[in-house]
């Protein structure tokens, strides 16, 4: 059976990594972003670390952080604060998060009025005893594109989760396990949490081809806030090498199923 919070974390935090336009989950490091004390803690940041890439001057993107108890014991998140007056926080208020569990914050940053400039802030969270959580952001500003609507739409789906409109909803947007030879596997996970304000139950999570496997899943209810890390095997295609993209499909009561998308890229064995 899964816990619902427990740590499949000493294979996850070294393995997965993610995802759209270069946020980054807990692959490297599960608090990469962290000192020490935050560390201890085990606050787990979604993503660990947004790296933006290219945006149109003086743009606004809209961004959401998930911040997630993986310890044994409360933390307290008492501020979140930007490094710059370009990082503006969405209605924070402090709060406590019980093992298990995750809150959402939304935040948005400015892009530079220069195009060219490039823009490495980060966002600290203040916890209780003074410990800290850090994580950067980094951008780029170019000039405004004629097919800017487009190029916005493109930034806001990079930013926003899937299905939003779900009760349950994946932490991460999408999962990138990085390059794999063929039949190599590489462990990962997906981690799931109930934005709602009741009960949701997971009934299955189905992946899209043999190449991925889970771990012995079984139907899960979360309480409001709780998430869910369900550990997932991914292997290199043994048929073709390159970029793809599977899928994870998500089944909630009452609710339509949802995918999450999964990236890999399988590379060639040397000669």
């Amino acid at each position: 059976m899964i816990r619902t919070y427990r740590k499949p974390l000493a294979i996850v935090s070294a393995l997965l990594f993610c995802f759209t336009t270069g946020f980054q989950s807990p692959r490297q490091n599960s608090t990469q972003a962290a000192d020490d004390n935050a560390e201890a803690l085990a606050l787990l940041a979604f993503p660990s670390a947004f790296e933006l890439g290219e945006r149109e001057v003086d743009s606004k993107t809209e961004l959401s952080l998930w911040v997630a108890n993986d310890g044994d014991g409360e933390i307290r998140v008492l501020e979140a604060k930007g490094s710059c007056g370009c990082v503006k926080l969405t209605d924070f208020r402090a709060t406590t998060l019980k093992p298990g569990f995750a809150s959402e914050l939304r935040l948005s940053i400015h892009a530079p009025k220069i195009a060219g400039e490039s823009k490495s802030t980060q966002l600290t969270l203040i916890l209780d005893n003074d410990r800290r959580l850090v994580v950067p952001i980094k951008l780029q500003s170019v000039e405004k594109r004629a097919n800017a609507m487009e190029s916005q739409e493109r930034a806001t789906l990079a930013a926003a989760p899937p299905n939003s409109e779900h009760a349950i909803q994946s932490m991460l947007p999408r999962l990138d396990v990085g390059s794999l030879r063929p039949a190599q596997s590489a462990e990962t996970a997906l981690w799931l949490v109930n934005k709602s304000n009741r009960a949701a139950l997971i009934e299955d999570v189905v992946p899209s081809c043999g190449c991925m496997r889970l771990h012995n899943f079984e139907a899960t209810s979360l309480a409001p806030g709780q998430f869910l890390a369900v550990p997932l095997r991914v292997q290199g295609s043994t048929r073709s090498s390159g970029q793809a993209v599977k899928h994870i499909k998500v089944l909630t009561a009452g609710e339509r199923p949802f995918d999450v998308p999964v990236h890999l890229n399988t590379i060639e064995t040397d000669a």
